[in-house]
């Protein structure tokens, strides 16, 4: 018998066969996930907003994005993820309401930005309490909830 045969052939099926799921998210999913939402708030650190015409945008995974809707969507993706965790994220509705001031125009207060950087630092230890499947389940609710409202479908119901 040759010796670099594995004395445990039936294992090694087994692993190949069904590989391990992580069941949950590692830095490297945390720093991908959470990269629009970091590049946002390292430009309003500096005091900048990137703009399109009259319209705030930021960078994320596919290009350029209303700032608005994107952090509107972020916020209920993590509510729903909060939800079915049993857990709360406190002061989603702030971030909501610093998308809507960069929407009209106003002007924030660093304070303001310090208090995002606060809420998003919740979100990671929620990102990293939370196994994939609540994640991915979350993610997907809310990718549905975007192509009705593109579609036009929530309106009608």
């Amino acid at each position: 018998m040759p010796a670099n045969l594995s004395r445990r052939p039936l294992a090694l099926a087994l692993e190949a066969a069904l590989p391990i799921v992580p069941n949950s998210p590692g830095v490297a999913d945390m720093h991908k996930a959470f990269a629009p939402i970091d590049q946002l708030l390292a430009s309003l650190d500096q005091g900048e907003v990137d703009i399109e015409g009259a319209t705030p945008v930021m960078r994320d995974w596919d290009g350029w994005c209303e700032i608005a809707p994107a952090v509107q969507g972020w916020c209920d993706c993590w509510e729903r993820i909060a939800r079915r965790m049993g857990e709360t994220v406190p002061d989603l509705a702030f971030l909501r309401r610093i998308a809507n001031r960069l929407a009209a125009g106003m002007l924030l207060d660093t304070a303001d930005i310090d208090r995002a950087h606060a809420v998003i630092a919740r979100c990671r230890a929620l990102y990293f309490a939370c196994p994939v499947w609540i994640r991915k389940s979350a993610v997907q609710d809310e990718m549905i909830a975007i192509a009705l409202d593109d579609l036009g479908l929530r309106r009608a119901a």
